[in-house]
Order: structure tokens, then sequence, then C-alpha cells
């Protein structure tokens, strides 16, 4: 693997452990109700398909996390409020994660 990648890598898995971080900062403040629609078994949800990215990305499944696809983007495009920092966070943590997979798994 190209060290690019590996520093590629590792921004994609630093934006899934502040988006981990962030759900914990909601889940642990009760602040839901001023974030809109969003659900506490939404955010436990994500939370989960986050630490399954960060394990793929550790094992190397590139090519069964391309497979995948979209994990949970749907879920907050559609349902979540569009001036979330969070959602807009889980959203570019989420593309660049199939991004980076797709890419690998053709090597």
């Amino acid at each position: 693997m190209k060290d690019s990648d590996r520093r590629q890598l590792a921004k994609v898995a630093e934006l899934i452990r502040r988006g981990i971080a962030g759900i914990d900062q909601l889940l642990a403040g009760c602040n839901l109700p001023a974030h809109g629609r969003i659900t506490e078994e939404q955010l436990r949800f994500i939370r989960q398909e986050l630490i399954e990215m960060l394990s793929d990305l550790a094992a190397q499944r590139f090519a069964e996390a391309a497979e995948s696809g979209i994990r949970f983007g749907r879920l907050i495009v559609d349902s979540w409020p569009l001036e979330s920092e969070l959602g807009d966070l889980l959203l570019r943590a989420e593309n660049q994660f199939l991004a980076i997979c797709r890419r690998l798994a053709k090597q």
C-alpha cells in the first residue's frame, strides 16, 4: 500500500472517530430535542456503523466495505436538519470511507 493511501486512510479514520465522539457527546448530553428529528435510536445505529467502518479499515476489508455501499447517509439526508454540523461530518466520513474503499478494492 502506498504512503498516500495510508495517509488517506488515517484521515478517514479520524473523521469517523470525530463522528463517534460527536454522537457520544449528544447522547451524554441528552440534547436530542434541540436537534430536530434526530432520535437516540438513529444515533446508536450510526455509531455502531461507524465502529464497523473503523474495523473494516483496520482489517483492510475494502472490497466488502465498498460492496455494502451507503450505510446511513440517506437517513441523515432524509431526516436530519440541513444545518446539522454533526450530520455534515458524518456524511463526509461515509463518503470518504466509501471512496477510499472502492479505490483500494480495485488494486
